[in-house]
């Protein structure tokens, strides 16, 4: 559980990661978000949009989904490269 837990433990997972918040959540600092680049792989993304507060998802739907696709299509890309080398 992550209930009252202060810091992750360093490591890493070989999935893909993304992470997305708003520069004006109240209840996630924005500073917090970039805490997350310890644990991001050089494939990984941190992505902040300029407002939508908590729900930043609901006010720029259009952005969040470009950048999701854009993601996952990287990361297709990449594994379909990884797949030509093996």
């Amino acid at each position: 559980s992550l209930f009252k837990l202060r810091e992750l433990a360093k490591g890493g997972i070989s999935q893909p990661l993304l992470v997305c918040g708003s520069e004006t959540d109240p209840i996630v600092d924005p500073r917090m978000l970039t805490g997350w680049q310890a644990w991001l792989k050089p494939a990984d993304g941190l992505r902040q949009f300029p407002s939508g507060h908590h729900f930043f998802h609901l006010a720029h739907p259009q952005q969040v989904g470009d950048e999701l696709l854009n993601f996952w299509q990287t990361v297709n890309a990449r594994t379909s490269d990884l797949s030509l080398i093996i």
